[in-house]
This record gives C-alpha cells, sequence and structure tokens, in this order.
C-alpha cells in the first residue's frame, strides 16, 4: 500500500464485460511484487450441503498456501506458509504477502519485506440486489456510497468494491499491528473510475500508525470485484 501522494493511477477504466478477466488489469500497473491468479473450484447448480462447503473452503485454504509456497519459490524462499492462530497467513520471515478466495478465484500475492511492508489483496463476486439491501447500512455511510457512484460501476458492483476495497485495506494494516478494525474506521473518501482512496478515521486503532490516506486499486466485471493495495518501506 503506498500513501496517495506517492502513487499513480495506470489505468483509465476497469468496468468491462463479462467473459474478460483481470490479468491485463494486474500486469498494468507497477506492482512491488509477484502474484498468482487462478480459477476457484466451482459450485454445483444444486444445492451445496454444508458438508461439500466444508471441503470446498479447505480445498481452497490449501490450494491458496501452495500457490503462496510456488510464489516463495520464485523469490528463492523454500520454507512453508504456516497458518497463525487467527487463521491469517504466517509468512516467513523477509517476506509478506496476501491471499484471497471467492467463488470464481483465489488470488495470491507475495513480496520481499525490503521492498513492502504488506501487501492487502480482495477478491469478491458481485452480490445480489437483495444481499446489497439488507446490509449496506453496516459497510459505509450515504456519503460514502455517493462519493463511490463516480466509479461508473452499477449499484451491485459499487457495493461490491467498497467491501472488497475495505477488506483489502483491513488485510494490509493488520498484520503490521493486529489490530482489529471495523468497515466504519475506513471511509471511503474519494473515487476515480479505476481506484477508490480510503481515510482512516481518527477512531481507527491504527490512526497514528502511518499515513492516514491510501489509494486502493480495482478492477471490476459484471461478476466479480478485484481490489489491491500495499505499504512500501520507507
Amino acid at each position: 500500500m503506498q500513501a496517495l501522494s506517492t502513487i499513480q493511477t495506470h489505468c483509465a477504466n476497469h468496468c468491462v464485460t463479462a467473459g474478460e478477466d483481470p490479468f491485463q488489469w494486474i500486469n498494468s500497473l507497477e506492482i512491488p511484487f509477484i502474484w498468482n491468479l487462478h480459477p476457484s473450484i466451482s459450485e454445483s447448480t444444486s444445492s451445496v450441503n454444508v458438508e461439500v462447503a466444508r471441503q470446498k473452503r479447505q480445498i481452497e485454504f490449501a490450494s491458496g498456501r501452495r500457490s503462496a509456497e510456488s510464489l516463495l519459490k520464485r523469490l528463492g524462499n523454500s520454507q512453508q506458509v504456516w497458518v497463525n492462530p487467527d487463521r491469517s497467513p504466517d509468512w516467513p520471515n523477509g517476506f509478506t504477502g496476501s491471499i484471497s478466495h471467492s467463488n470464481s478465484w483465489t488470488w495470491v500475492a507475495v513480496g520481499r519485506k525490503t521492498q513492502l511492508k504488506s501487501i492487502g489483496i480482495d477478491t469478491e463476486t458481485v452480490v445480489s440486489t437483495e444481499t446489497r439491501s439488507q446490509i449496506q447500512q453496516d459497510i459505509a455511510t450515504p456519503n460514502e456510497w455517493e462519493v463511490a457512484e463516480s466509479t461508473g460501476l452499477t449499484a451491485n458492483q459499487i457495493f461490491s468494491l467498497v467491501f472488497s476495497a475495505k477488506e483489502a485495506f483491513y488485510k494490509c494494516w493488520y498484520p503490521l499491528t493486529e489490530e482489529y478494525f471495523g468497515f466504519e474506521h475506513a471511509l471511503v473518501d474519494a473515487a476515480t473510475p479505476s481506484s477508490l482512496v480510503i481515510r482512516m478515521t481518527e477512531t481507527n486503532p491504527n490512526f497514528h500508525c502511518g499515513p492516514e490516506t491510501f489509494e486502493v486499486h480495482f478492477f471490476a466485471t459484471d461478476d466479480d470485484v478485484f481490489t489491491m493495495t500495499w505499504m512500501e518501506q520507507n
């Protein structure tokens, strides 16, 4: 994640039609880490029972760890990625990264601590109108939704984007301080067709730990949203 003042936007507009993928978008950004993105296990069109869903999550969890370890090997490290008590990845010394799963994708990013303090990535399936109407007030304020409208996305895409951007922001900060904070502690302050600016509130436990404002890059299709942010070493 970079401070807003040091970031340049590299893409013009990432709202694309269904069937296009985010690979070109990721490649277009000047990011200081390596990544791997691949399709998740597809669910059956019939109802999925609890046991099948549990097995799917376990397989995706293991797939994310294997992908992370493959990226680490490309950086010259052969150690495993262990799991912290809070279920977050325990990266080997000298490395940092982020892992995200959705119904459609598994996405992993890994970088060296000599360049990066932390990485936050997230991918989400675009929600239904029913889901959006039920929990929209829990994710952001009316003013935040109004700001996010300038992305030019549909209402359901905007909801999924704001949720995902705040998740990426949280996943970037948490490994540094291990301080939990909620959606209300990270506000959408500005938006472009390719990024959201997230601002910490003064009640955020990380408020005095670093820059208050960050940019989260995003890509959206009809079905999925992808967000990423990172914090570089000083």
